[in-house]
């Protein structure tokens, strides 16, 4: 059989020479087409010989192109099971095979059968391609997969592990939770009963000063009632030894005499000193009635600043306590007395003593009209505070004197009463060596 005779088929369009010589045109362009292309372009006969091997692909498997001309497959590859198989299936009807060489090259075969008059296989077109790099790529994705895959895995495993772990520190932060809102109700409760017993000791605290208030009263109001006592008694006496001396029916004249005199002098002392007694029991009943209420009504501060003084001269005399004031003028506050009273006498108590120890000293009161507001001065001389404890001296139950009985609260009820009651500001200024001075600056007209 003619080997050219398939291609003189294909190509057989016309009967003339032009046309001839262009078709040879045609397939010299056809030639240098398929050498420069990467693939790897053959025939084979039946006989699975190469009758055409064309492409630069065949220089990758070490031959140049038209080297395997006459050459078999067989002679190519052995009796290799997998080509054998593959160019089998090809003549059964397969036209796409892929294929490994035995260097490891990976191959993608295109098969375009050739039939003779009877519809039988007569040659086999191939076109086939390198897919080396191709293979190697896809077999490195597989293998990146297979990473991933167990990336993936791990990472869903540590997911796993780790929502697991967050799951039992939710728990645990749940159960914290419902413990901390058991705290919290508890110090809630705590809280409130702190609270009851601030306002108990503040209670307290009032009712101390009360109390002091009343013994400075009392002492107070004994002098001038024993004074008068001393000369009533007196008076009685003169009386008794007349009529003695009537009834025995002895002269009584010069006797009588002399009593008009101790009487004229007698009831002048008696009527100052009960005049003196009824002042100190008045504003004694004044100052408790404020304390113990909260009524609201205009007062002089001065004046009554005054009354506070009078009331408290017994305790601050007796520790030897100068007591000086000046008043700039009157000034009328309409707010609550008692409030006033509370203020004047704790710091009073406060500096009687802290600010002196065994040392006399003085305090110094005055007051400042302000417009609207009334500015009252209370300043000591005494040994001053250090930087420490000026920061802390209006905390509750802050105290020097613990262990003698202090309670830490007068000079927080100050505080208190100054910016809650009268919403006004208090303000301390001090310096070891050279006394302290509270600044207090109340509104004159006050809301209720």
């Amino acid at each position: 059989m003619d080997n050219n005779y398939p291609l003189k088929r294909r190509i057989n369009g016309g009967s003339t020479l032009d046309t001839a010589k262009y078709t040879n045109q045609q397939i010299g362009l056809l030639h240098k087409l398929i050498n420069n292309t990467p693939y790897i372009y053959y025939i084979v006969d039946k006989d699975w010989r190469f009758i055409l091997s064309e492409g630069q692909g065949l220089k990758e498997l070490g031959f140049e192109p038209g080297q395997l001309v006459g050459v078999t497959i067989k002679d190519l590859y052995g009796d290799d099971p997998e080509i054998m198989e593959s160019i089998e299936s090809v003549f059964r009807g397969e036209t796409r095979i892929t294929h490994t060489d035995a260097a490891g090259m990976h191959f993608e075969t295109h098969f375009i059968p050739w039939f003779d008059e009877e519809g039988e296989v007569e040659l086999l077109t191939c076109i086939s391609t390198n897919i080396t790099k191709r293979v190697q790529i896809q077999n490195e994705i597989i293998e990146l997969n297979k990473t991933l895959e167990s990336k993936v895995e791990e990472r869903t495993e540590a997911l796993s592990q780790s929502n697991e772990e967050l799951l039992a520190l939710n728990q645990e932060l749940q159960a914290m939770n419902e413990e901390i809102q058991a705290i919290n109700e508890q110090l809630h409760e705590n809280n409130n009963q702190i609270i009851s017993m601030q306002k108990q000791l503040v209670e307290s605290e009032k009712m101390a000063a009360l109390g002091n208030l009343v013994a400075g009263v009392a002492h107070e109001v004994n002098t001038p009632i024993g004074v008068s006592i001393t000369a009533a008694t007196h008076l009685s006496d003169l009386a008794n030894t007349i009529l003695a001396k009537k009834e025995k029916g002895e002269d009584i004249i010069e006797d009588l005499e002399y009593l008009l005199e101790d009487l004229s002098m007698a009831t002048n002392i008696i009527n100052k000193n009960l005049t003196r007694a009824g002042a100190l029991v008045q504003s004694f009943k004044q100052l408790s009635v404020d304390q113990t209420t909260e009524d609201k009504r205009d007062f002089e501060v001065g004046a009554y600043i005054d009354e506070i003084i009078l009331s408290l001269s017994p305790s601050y005399k007796k520790s030897g306590v100068l007591l000086e004031h000046k008043y700039q003028k009157e000034v009328v506050v309409n707010g609550w007395p008692g409030a006033l009273a509370q203020i004047i006498t704790n710091l009073m108590f406060n500096a009687t003593q802290h600010a002196f120890g065994n040392d006399k000293g003085k305090i110094t009161i005055n007051t400042h009209d302000e417009g609207d507001f009334v500015r009252i001065s209370f300043k000591d001389n005494g040994k001053g505070i250090d930087d420490e404890m000026l920061s802390k001296i209006f905390d509750p139950f802050y105290t020097t004197r613990r262990h003698q009985g202090g309670t830490g609260l007068g000079l927080s009820v100050v505080y208190s009463l100054v910016t809650q009651r009268y919403k006004g500001t208090i303000e301390c200024r001090s310096e070891l060596g050279k006394g302290t001075e509270f600044t207090i600056r109340i509104p004159k007209n006050n809301e209720e």
